[in-house]
């Protein structure tokens, strides 16, 4: 009698990897509007909050030579974030007309361009004569786009946004599981071929009366814009399933993060004792926030959610440097 074979690691992995795909799709086809508030309200505070926890095991222990390329992460993130912020309270304040938080967004976006181009051309510094035409090449083009609808612009940016998932799974696994890298790239073809069947699902589909306005108001945030259309929306929700599902399972087993839970294994706070206590404090509110969250959707889900895109904008402008960082460390 031939004896069972257990599948490896690698299989499992790649096959759970399959699975969630084809249901993520499955159900954001069916059902676009539910799924996506579900996956939002359950997935986004634990996909951030294991965010923050990888970041912060992955920071260098030293600056080093790349000590200009952290300044000018910290500094973008902090300038778009406080941008972001002032918007929104304009916003609310009834202080700003349509037109001109229009142009507001247009600078916005503006700004985040120039410095995801200056983090190109600092992080590679070394090929900066080779990158720099193809790097002002693919910003002018962004500008074009920002300048002709900066809406539109920022909603491209919402679908963009997941995929960065993706390609930090792959650079985590080119760091610590190299043979899984094969089978994680094949079975990322399922991605776009889910796209494309939802797209042709979805095409030509239109929303309830009433519920463009619900969705507007509960999908997106004052920056990013939201999806108002089964086709949009469904993709959105997919895309983000995705997302979640890599930050909150595939990356943590990719990179074994459990085992290195405890802050005193983190290079960056190795021998710094205060510094340590401060993470250790901002790692628990971040779990009594995530808690929070949860508690707060289902007692007062609109006033949650603008507090939570407002805050969850600050990971989606930390995973371009880290990207950047991924990428030849």
């Amino acid at each position: 009698m031939t004896p069972l074979v257990m599948p490896s690691e690698r299989q499992l992995f790649s096959a759970a990897f399959v699975i969630v795909v084809l249901i993520s799709a499955v159900l954001a086809g069916t059902a676009p509007v539910g799924f996506t508030l579900v996956t939002f309200c359950i997935f986004g505070a634990p996909h951030n909050f294991c965010e923050y926890r990888y970041f912060l095991s992955r920071l260098p222990s030293r600056l080093g030579p790349l000590k200009p390329f952290f300044i000018t992460s910290f500094a973008g993130v902090t300038v778009l974030f406080l941008m972001e912020l002032a918007m929104i309270a304009l916003i609310r304040m009834n202080a700003i007309s349509a037109p001109s938080a229009t142009t507001i967004l247009l600078v916005w976006n503006e700004l985040l361009i120039f410095w995801i181009l200056a983090l190109s051309l600092i992080r590679y510094r070394r090929h900066f004569g080779e990158l720099l035409v193809g790097n002002i090449l693919i910003a002018s083009i962004a500008s074009v786009g920002n300048f002709l609808s900066p809406y539109a612009f920022s909603l491209v940016v919402s679908y963009v946004h997941p995929l960065l998932g993706l390609w930090i799974l792959d650079r985590e696994l080119l760091r610590t599981r190299k043979d899984w890298v094969k089978p994680y790239r094949l079975c990322l073809l399922t991605v776009p071929v889910s796209v494309l069947c939802l797209g042709l699902w979805l095409l030509g589909q239109s929303l309830p009366a009433g519920m463009v306005s619900t969705i507007s108001t509960n999908i997106g945030s004052r920056i990013f814009a939201s999806p108002t259309s089964p086709l949009f929306l469904g993709l959105f929700g997919f895309l983000q399933m995705v997302h979640y599902g890599i930050w909150v399972v595939a990356i943590p087993v990719a990179a074994q993060g459990w085992r290195r839970w405890r802050l005193n294994r983190i290079p960056v706070l190795r021998n710094r004792q205060n510094l340590r206590r401060v993470m250790a404090a901002v790692v628990l509110l971040g779990l009594v926030a995530m808690v929070s969250f949860w508690i707060g959707f289902r007692v007062d889900y609109t006033t949650t959610n603008e507090i939570y895109v407002t805050v969850a904008t600050l990971h989606v402008l930390a995973e371009i440097p880290f990207l950047f960082w991924m990428c030849e460390s």
